[in-house]
Formats: C-alpha cells, structure tokens, sequence
C-alpha cells in the first residue's frame, strides 16, 4: 500500500497533544510531517514483532490508514480481528470494506480538516457498537471455519 506524507496531526489540534499519543509503527520510508509537538509523538520505524502488532492494537483508542490506494484487507483485518476502531482514507477499497460507520469511519483521503474532524468525533464516541460488529465481521469472513466454507462453497461451484 501506498502511503502519502501526511500531517502526524494537525498543528491547531491541541487537544489531541493533550489527551492521545501518536504512535506510528511499521519499517519504510518515513515521510511523516515532523511536528512541533513530538513528545506525543512516538516512531518505531522498523519491523514490528507479532507480539507488539497485539500489543498496538489492544491499546490503541483508534488504528488510522491515511493511505492513497489500498489493494488489500491485511490492515483492515488486523483492526477487526482486535476490535480496534478504523479510520481511513476515503480511497475505493477501503469504502467498500468500511460499511457506514458500522465497521470504521472515513475521512476524505488528502484532506487535512476532515481528517481532524473525523478523529475527533471517533475519539469522542462510543465505539462499542464498531468493535462489536468488527470482531463479528472478522468471525464471519476470517476465521479458519469461514475460510474453509467459503472455499468449499467454491469447489462446489467448479464441479
């Protein structure tokens, strides 16, 4: 996936300093915007074990993907898997994974304000309902019974 530089958040957003940290994780280039306020701000900028990917999640308020183009679910499906509220860019694979609020929120990709504006309605909402329908999802189209049956469903359809 492809990733443009984008703000770490938005310099007239004080209260997300005050209250949240950032934590930007994952080995590539970093083309992260640097802010004045990078005591909230924490990079690790190199792989990420398996522990730590549970670790990131489980502690997250919310998992932000302000990518350009997306391909595939791995990142959407980590969120799920963990119950981590989703917001993402508005690029089309992520519309049609995100279903109405239900499973994450969007944000209109490159644009700065509803990025802002979006992060803090997620951040002061009850995201209980979303991670309930996420780890549902997940459970429905991820998990090795749901692989299995779709993949029978499949084969049945080729003989």
């Amino acid at each position: 996936m492809t990733q443009e530089p984008v703000p770490v958040v938005p310099a007239s957003t004080p209260e997300l300093y005050q209250r949240y940290s950032l934590v930007v994780a994952g080995k590539g280039t970093n083309t992260t915007i640097r802010s004045n306020q990078e005591n909230h701000v924490l990079f690790l900028n190199r792989y990420i074990q398996d522990t730590e990917v549970a670790h990131l999640f489980k502690n997250a308020k919310v998992v932000v993907y302000p990518y350009i183009s997306a391909t595939q679910s791995g990142v959407l499906t980590l969120a799920f898997y963990f119950g981590t509220p989703i917001l993402a860019s508005d690029v089309p694979f992520f519309k049609e994974m995100i279903e109405g609020g239900k499973n994450g929120m969007l944000f209109q990709n490159g644009d700065e304000n509803d990025l802002k504006k979006v992060l803090m309605n997620i951040l002061n909402s009850d995201t209980s309902d979303m991670t309930r329908f996420e780890k549902d999802y997940y459970s429905e189209h991820y998990t090795k019974g749901a692989q299995r049956s779709a993949l029978l469903d499949i084969y049945r359809q080729l003989i």
